[in-house]
């Protein structure tokens, strides 16, 4: 992945820019990544070194098997996952961004065979991934990620 950002958006004021690290790194604001898909932020609480307090941390991921790689590690005690949608989520609306606690992603396909995911949220809402105005029209549904099955397969310290 290549990260690119406008010249003009480089910070100049050398307060902020003292705040870096290096004198020699650019430093910006922000950057912009062109992505228009579901985005998974991971929230984990690890132990710090001395296993005397619990850090969360939060990780951001594209794919839902990476998440479940890393909820599943010994030296996560607790996590949540949400999952950040599209800006195209209501299409009527169009509504831009939001960010649900996720228990269920069901995967299939619409009439014509394209690949559909459906996004169960904590609350009982959804999000569906495709040419598909309800989760009934999912044709060979399948369950590719549960909350309950993952916290069942979650080792013990």
């Amino acid at each position: 992945m290549i990260f690119t950002a406008m010249a003009e958006w480089e910070i100049k004021d050398p307060v902020l820019k003292a705040l870096g690290e290096d004198e020699s790194v650019r430093t910006y604001p922000f950057i912009e990544i062109h992505l228009n898909v579901p985005l998974f932020h991971v929230d984990v609480r690890t132990p710090d070194e001395n296993k005397e307090i619990t850090l969360w941390r939060r990780f951001i991921m594209h794919d839902i098997e990476h998440v479940k790689r890393l909820v599943k590690q010994k030296e996560v005690v607790e996590y949540a996952i949400y999952l950040e949608t599209p800006r195209d989520v209501d299409r009527d609306n169009i509504e831009r961004h939001k960010v649900k606690k996720l228990s269920k992603i069901i995967q299939g396909e619409d009439k014509n065979g394209y690949a559909v995911e459906a996004y169960i949220f904590a609350d009982g809402d959804s999000y569906i991934d495709g040419e598909v105005k309800s989760i009934d029209e999912i044709n060979n549904a399948s369950v590719r990620f549960d909350l309950n099955e993952i916290k069942l397969l979650k080792p013990k310290g």
